[in-house]
């Protein structure tokens, strides 16, 4: 609606996969593919929970925005999440104001 793409991963070991893939394809077709430049991170998924898929996706050189998402906004959470290479954290339920919000104070903090 506000003219974004999603793509979406069931579990964080996905997130990870995905991630991965898009940025070899940056790597290898660079005129025409669009790079995921968000990631919305869940803190709680299967297989691997969102602060380690969120250090995984830093270690493969993912360098853009990440913001942690988290029904427990808990102090030692979002430190965690920090910690693991979030930019942000942000409580659910997310609004589109909050993440647009997010995304400004990413555009002043990367200037």
């Amino acid at each position: 609606r506000a003219g974004h793409t999603c793509v979406t991963a069931v579990n964080g070991k996905e997130a990870v996969d995905v991630i991965a893939a898009d940025l070899e394809e940056c790597k290898s077709n660079p005129k025409y593919h669009t790079p995921i430049d968000t990631i919305l991170m869940d803190y709680e998924m299967p297989i691997m929970n969102g602060p380690e898929a969120t250090s995984e996706i830093r270690k493969i050189g993912f360098q853009d925005t990440i913001f942690g998402v988290t029904g427990n906004v808990l102090s030692e959470d979002v430190e965690f999440f920090l910690s693991s290479g979030a930019d942000d954290v942000l409580g659910k339920p997310i609004s589109m104001a909050a993440l647009n919000q997010k995304w400004d104070l990413e555009r002043i903090w990367s200037l």
